[in-house]
């Protein structure tokens, strides 16, 4: 991936891509697939400090230096100590990688902190981001990375592997995820999360989120509303894209059919009722699955090149 220098968005010389609000304990988080990007040199290990109201040994961070496999910790690890190599300068990205269903991470604090970094007093630390644009992806457990390698709750989601996350880093874009397990258009998600109306403009119960300016919109959503019957479904959806549009007039949108085809019809006709939409069709495409629904990661990796032969116009358009 290629990097670009930038300005710390936050307090800490770090860039913070996906969504973060600045709370008392340190910056929050409730969306898998939420990250950090730095550049070090002139030190020899640096520790971070996350930590969670929820299970800690069931919330999960994927770490790398330069362009090494992750490596994945869960916050019984904390601090989080991170050996470099050399006093060269090298990369450090980390995601929000592993929560569990019962996680309440909207009204009890389940989410992800990350209070602070600790290095020496030689180190030189400069927040950096990848050199594309932005892409924004919203949906549900497929977007937040659920269920790529398994079927055992956190320690088998890969938010840092899955299509979102492959996407983004084809394009050499920053990746802001807006995607719960469970949650849909008219269907609540787990962790207390709301449905979509209302999650995509707040992080929690407590905190507002405004969206940030994106190259292009990918929606994935509809599957989880399997009980809601077609004409409640396409009044809910409908709203779901006007709202959609207000907050992103300007971006291409790329609304892909749901890959289980649920309510596959009303997406197809709504989604043609405005002119920066992109449909998807994704009937035909021979993905893998972990079970029915999730991709694994052979799947991961197809759906990814599907979506990214599907963006490459509209990015181009764009630019």
């Amino acid at each position: 991936m290629k990097f670009q220098k930038t300005s710390a968005n936050f307090q800490e010389p770090l860039y913070f891509a996906g969504r973060w609000v600045q709370t008392a304990q340190g910056l929050y988080t409730t969306n898998l697939g939420a990250q950090m990007f730095t550049q070090i040199s002139q030190a020899q290990q640096v520790q971070l400090t996350f930590s969670s109201a929820g299970d800690w040994s069931q919330t999960w961070l994927a770490y790398r230096l330069d362009e090494q496999p992750f490596v994945r910790v869960n916050l019984t690890q904390m601090p989080l100590t991170v050996t470099l190599p050399d006093f060269q300068t090298h990369t450090l990205q980390i995601v929000y990688a592993g929560n569990t269903p019962q996680t309440n991470v909207w009204r009890r604090h389940g989410g992800l902190y990350f209070e602070k970094i600790t290095a020496p007093q030689s180190a030189q630390l400069e927040p950096i981001k990848p050199a594309g644009g932005v892409l924004t992806f919203i949906g549900d457990s497929i977007t937040a990375g659920s269920w790529v390698v398994g079927r055992e709750a956190g320690r088998d989601y890969r938010p840092e592997a899955n299509f979102a996350a492959l996407v983004a880093q084809h394009f050499d874009m920053v990746d802001i995820r807006i995607g719960y397990p469970g949650a849909g258009i008219t269907q609540p998600g787990s962790g207390g999360v709301p449905t979509a109306m209302e999650f995509l403009t707040h992080i929690d119960a407590d905190h507002a989120w405004q969206p940030l300016a994106s190259d292009a919109v990918v929606i994935n959503i509809g599957t989880t509303d399997k009980k809601t019957n077609e004409l409640a479904f396409r009044a809910a959806f409908e709203k779901f894209l006007q709202k959609v549009t207000l907050l992103y007039p300007t971006t291409p949108l790329l609304v892909l059919v749901p890959l289980s085809q649920q309510h596959a019809a009303v997406i197809t006709e709504e989604t043609q009722e405005y002119p920066q939409a992109t449909l998807v069709e994704t009937q035909d495409w021979q993905l893998t699955y972990t079970d029915s629904l999730h991709p694994d990661q052979a799947g991961s990796r197809l759906l990814a090149q599907q979506v990214i032969t599907a963006l490459a116009p509209l990015l181009k358009t764009k630019n």
